[in-house]
């Protein structure tokens, strides 16, 4: 159960999902003994001292902590304590205590605290056993967990080691197999997050723990055997085992694993990429700038593409939530994925979650082939010297990648070892040195680890812990090889110095020396409302970003952030608090005529979107992204469908569907109630959202910061699971109506690793393995639900219920809808595609460019302008015989000139006139000039013979995709080729590449070239444009 406490209520919000945790699994039996409480403001913010005031804060907090508690159904709960991210998302579990059980004696039950240094570390190993982790089928023994040293090396500033392999123990190999199995990985894990008795840290595959092993075996010595090794520095308190015996079993806790992981580039990451490459040379700052902006250029065009790319739609539906085998949308099936209303809708969703993303958080993809993100183990056969890794990562970073598609094409194993110079950092990076520069080997030895990145075992510091201080406990890496994206060389590594305050916060004592149990508790309430009072680390993080921007990151105020950043980070750890940020400008000690700038940034970059503060536009890299997001986010936001009816695809029209009418109605009754159910409680914004598992925002998180933790298991994990069990129980219903779907279905070889291989979701409808009678029901009966779904949403268009369409339901059974587009009934009259349709493509928008080129050139009202249009180029030249050779490129050309004056694009670029566009469009038929990777010929030069233009819309279409990319804004110059004389060499086409950006994009978006028909649609064209849309107030600073 959930609760959330406001400064004048208790709600309770209700049963959820949640992982479990060792705290739970030993002491919840029907569900309501232990409660997960959140601490929110009255309008569901986050307490925050600015909001409430810090009295109000701290009394909302220890009134439930300290004095009365929860009380809930005659029942009344007690702090029990909580994990190290409730505390930061403010939160905290609490117990009914009963004669038998009270919250001292769980909390003693698991561990020797007392014994610790501080009331913080007390807090802080207490949250381990609260860590969301799924405990392995496969307990240990305690003879079965051996113990190893550490590497030390170095000397910290302090005086003492470095510990090289902070944090990192080893495992067997049949272990790891095991616990890879349980979670459906389609390899064998190299390493495991894991939480055992007091230990916490990683555990890697150690091929040598296997020999010793097999050894131990011969010898006869099978008691001696271990299946994992500890280090000294994974002991973080004591867990009493005395009296249990050698073969008393622990649970061994999965937190997370390692895996093929994609990267992406951030707001911090970009802040030091850009100002530490233009620090260290123009080539370099030059050479990262473009391939930053190209890489999202790149991103864009990828997600705009899967709009009206059918091939770019199947790629993108793939890798959503939605539970299809997507071996039955092969190029072979006829199903339109662009202009199907519900696939549109997932990829709608799609696009507009990470344009979310990226607008929010600068969240640029780095291609897999040059980049990726992963978690630092050490190396333990002293190979590595220091400045070199080894790293050797999976082909494919698909969430739903099966065994079978983790090879690589000839068969081997799907791998591939780095070589060469890389580029590394670990999230938060804050100062200039904490993204460095490795030299990455191969070492035979290592070959047994995948997708994670090793460090030596010595050198005179530890890497992990020259970025940003990190360690090898679980913490993540970015790793990047694009040569592009590289320094010249390191900047100096920071020191990032920590400690505890054992004088401020020590453990409590009574007069006999002995440990004062109830004094700690207090203490243990107290810091935890003193770490949620205080906690700043995103107020600082936000901070450095916009005081960084503004002055640099060598700014001494910059330099000052950067440290207190790692040290609000440690204070759960340490309890020392960092000094508060400064207000007002001060003196520099080193240099009296110049003026450190305050702290807190008293305006900020406009990427930042703190729309009630002081904002400028930023000149930096993240300025020129943003802008450029925001082109996008404002053109699917405004092309967003409004639609007034949804168009059935008659090929679902089968006679007879209506023998099914009633009982498909009520299993989708049962769907739909279950989904719009899942919809209202985590306030879900759209069935696209749900369905895709792109939920830009929703209500009732288990953590709001969890997304950020990249935890094994988070709301949206739990949405994805309860919409899977809607869709298994619907297809199950559906088929066993009919046949015994287990023995007549088709198991999928391929399966995804995220479904059971022996649930209904992996198996599919086969026509040739159903006899025919039992097929043809099938279809009638999905031909029934596709039809009786998209009536009832047609309804509730005319009703003006938008919010609650559900189209879902019958692609539930998209398998039978995709057998009948292959067969389709041969009693519904189909009209062939040569006599109609002309368009000889695949794709949906491109077809209907087609169809509206020849409506628009067959207008009265538009005849004589085509003729004129003809007769206006030099006779004889090559665009005149084209032209009169091909009328399908001489109707393309028509419409496509026609376009470009309305958007503007030749009144505003007078110098790039219609011949140019013209020359340019039969270039790009002929396949000589075209987006990097994208080369495609439409047509043939002329050579007297008369053709037919069979891919005219496809043509144009792709043609706009051209003039509105990124290659075609920033060509050095534009050649003609024979086409006709001369070059443009000024950027004379550039402000008309400008201005196909938007019109580009609202042809993908609504599917509609905005180019109106006749003077009557140009005039309703234009009263449609005019939209009001509603935005946050912003403040500007007036010179």
């Amino acid at each position: 159960m959930k609760f959330v406490k406001t400064p004048t209520r208790i709600l309770f919000v209700g049963y959820e999902t949640i992982m479990a945790n060792r705290v739970l699994k030993q002491n919840m039996i029907n569900g309501a003994e232990i409660i997960r409480v959140s601490f929110r403001d009255d309008n569901g913010d986050v307490l925050r001292e600015m909001s409430c005031g810090g009295r109000i804060m701290k009394e909302t907090m220890r009134d439930v902590l300290l004095h009365r508690g929860i009380s809930f159904a005659g029942r009344k709960y007690v702090w029990l304590g909580n994990s190290n991210s409730q505390l930061r998302d403010h939160g905290c579990y609490m117990v009914h205590e009963t004669r038998d059980k009270t919250a001292r004696g769980i909390r003693k039950g698991l561990g020797n605290f007392h014994e610790l240094t501080s009331i913080p570390k007390w807090l802080a190993r207490l949250g381990q056993c609260f860590t969301q982790a799924r405990a392995s089928e496969n307990a240990l023994a305690v003879n079965e967990v051996g113990v190893t040293h550490d590497f030390m090396g170095g000397m910290t500033d302090k005086e003492k080691p470095y510990c090289f392999s902070d944090g990192v123990g080893s495992l067997v190999s049949s272990l790891a197999a095991k616990l890879s199995n349980e979670h459906s990985l389609p390899r064998i894990a190299s390493a495991f997050q894991i939480r055992h008795k007091g230990q916490k840290g990683m555990l890697t595959v150690d091929p040598v723990m296997d020999d010793k092993n097999a050894l131990l075996e011969m010898m006869g010595k099978n008691e001696e055997k271990k299946m994992i090794l500890v280090r000294p520095s994974m002991d973080k308190f004591e867990v009493d085992d005395t009296g249990r015996g050698a073969q008393a079993k622990n649970d061994l806790e999965i937190v997370k694993y390692s895996m093929a992981s994609p990267l992406f580039l951030n707001k911090p990451l970009l802040n030091i990429l850009s100002q530490v490459s233009e620090d260290q040379s123009p080539e370099c700052h030059s050479r990262m700038m473009n391939r930053i902006e190209e890489l999202l250029n790149i991103q864009l065009r990828n997600i705009f593409q899967s709009l009206y790319i059918e091939r770019r739609a199947r790629e993108t539906i793939k890798e959503l939530t939605f539970p299809f085998a997507m071996e039955v949308f092969s190029d072979a099936c006829p199903l339109q994925l662009t202009s199907e209303p519900f696939f549109r809708s997932l990829l709608t969703a799609n696009a507009k979650f990470v344009l979310h993303k990226q607008l929010t958080k600068m969240q640029i993809r780095i291609p897999s082939d040059y980049g990726r993100s992963m978690f630092g183990v050490v190396d333990t056969t002293g190979v590595l010297q220091y400045g070199q890794i080894f790293c050797q990562y999976s082909t494919s970073t698909s969430k739903h990648m099966s065994k079978n598609r983790s090879k690589r094409r000839d068969g081997a194993d799907g791998a591939f070892i780095l070589t060469g110079p890389v580029m590394m950092t670990k999230n938060p990076c804050v100062e200039m040195g904490d993204v460095r520069r490795f030299e990455a080997i191969d070492v035979p030895g290592l070959r047994h680890l995948f997708d994670v990145v090793v460090f030596p075992m010595h050198g005179p510091r530890p890497h992990p812990d020259e970025m940003a201080g990190s360690d090898l406990d679980g913490d993540d890496y970015s790793l990047i090889w694009d040569e592009r994206m590289l320094f010249d060389y390191n900047e100096e590594a920071s020191l990032f110095p920590s400690g505890e305050d054992v004088q401020k916060w020590p453990i409590a004592k009574g007069p006999d020396g002995e440990y004062d149990v109830a004094k700690c508790e207090e203490r243990l309430a107290e810091f935890y409302v003193e770490a949620v009072t205080q906690e700043q680390v995103g107020v600082m993080c936000s901070a450095h970003l916009a005081t960084s921007d503004f002055y640099g990151l060598k700014n001494k105020a910059s330099r000052s952030l950067a440290r207190k950043i790692p040290q609000s980070l440690d204070f759960q750890k340490s309890g020392i608090q960092p000094e508060p940020l400064t207000t007002t400008a001060t003196d520099d000690s080193d240099d009296f005529d110049t003026e450190i700038p305050p702290e807190k940034a008293t305006r900020r970059p406009d990427y930042m979107e703190k729309m009630r503060d002081v904002s400028y536009q930023s000149r930096g890299i993240m300025g020129k992204l943003y802008r450029e997001i925001k082109r996008y986010q404002v053109a699917i936001d405004s092309g967003e469908d409004q639609i007034d009816k949804i168009v059935k695809d008659e090929a679902f029209n089968i006679a007879g569907w209506q023998t099914y009418e009633r009982s498909v109605k009520r299993e989708m009754d049962t769907f739909v109630h279950g989904i719009r159910a899942l919809m209202e409680y985590y306030g879900i914004a759209s069935e696209g959202e749900i369905m895709s598992g792109q939920i830009i925002k929703m209500k009732n998180r288990i953590s709001d910061k969890e997304s950020d933790d990249m935890n094994l298991y988070n709301t949206n994990q739990v949405i994805e699971e309860k919409v899977k069990r809607e869709i298994t129980t619907a297809r199950e219903t559906f088929f066993n109506t009919i046949i015994n779907w287990k023995r007549e279905l088709h198991q999928v070889e391929d399966k995804r690793r995220d479904v059971d291989k022996d649930s209904i979701l992996c198996h599919v409808f086969r026509h040739s393995q159903t006899n025919i009678e039992d097929a043809t029901k099938l279809r009638l009966k999905a031909a029934a639900a596709y039809n009786v779904c998209y009536d009832a949403a047609n309804q509730q268009l005319q009703n003006g219920e938008h919010s609650t369409i559900i189209l879902s339901f019958p692609w539930i059974f998209y398998d039978v809808l995709a057998d009948i587009k292959l067969r389709p009934d041969p009693r519904i009259v189909r009209v062939l595609p040569d006599e109609e349709n002309k368009e000889q493509s695949n794709e949906p928008l491109a077809m209907e460019l087609s169809k509206f080129i020849d409506d628009y050139c067959e207008k009265e009202w538009n005849v004589d302008g085509f003729a004129e249009f003809k007769r206006q180029f030099e006779p004889g030249s090559m665009i005149d015989q084209s032209m009169e050779q091909n009328e399908g490129l001489a109707r393309a050309s028509f419409v496509l000139v026609r376009w470009a004056k309305y958007i503007g694009g030749m009144q505003e670029c007078r110098r790039f006139n219609e011949e140019h566009l013209v020359a340019l469009f039969i270039l790009f038929g002929l396949g000589e000039v075209h987006v990097r990777g994208t080369k495609r010929r439409f047509i043939q030069r002329p050579t007297g013979e008369v053709r037919e233009h069979l891919k005219k819309g496809e043509h144009l279409l792709l043609f706009i995709d051209y003039l509105s990319s990124r290659e075609f804004r920033t060509s050095t110059h534009v050649s003609f080729a024979d086409i006709m004389p001369g070059v443009l060499m000024r950027g004379e086409w550039k402000t008309f590449g400008e201005l196909c950006i938007p019109a580009y994009l609202s042809l993908v978006t609504t599917h509609q070239l905005s180019l109106p028909m006749n003077e009557e649609n140009e005039i309703e064209a234009i009263r449609s444009a005019f939209i009001l849309k509603e935005y946050e107030p912003r403040k500007m600073e007036l010179p």
